[in-house]
């Protein structure tokens, strides 16, 4: 990661990126839940 200028950037982009997608599909699967609650 020292190696290159941005790859240091590139990862905590991508892992943040992916949080929060990760994020917004419990939030879609929990409201097409049974009980639609949060």
């Amino acid at each position: 990661m020292v190696g290159s200028p941005f790859g240091d950037g590139v990862a905590l982009a991508v892992s943040s990126r992916r949080r929060e997608q990760h994020r917004a599909d419990h939030d879609d699967q929990r409201a097409d839940g049974p009980d639609g609650e949060h």
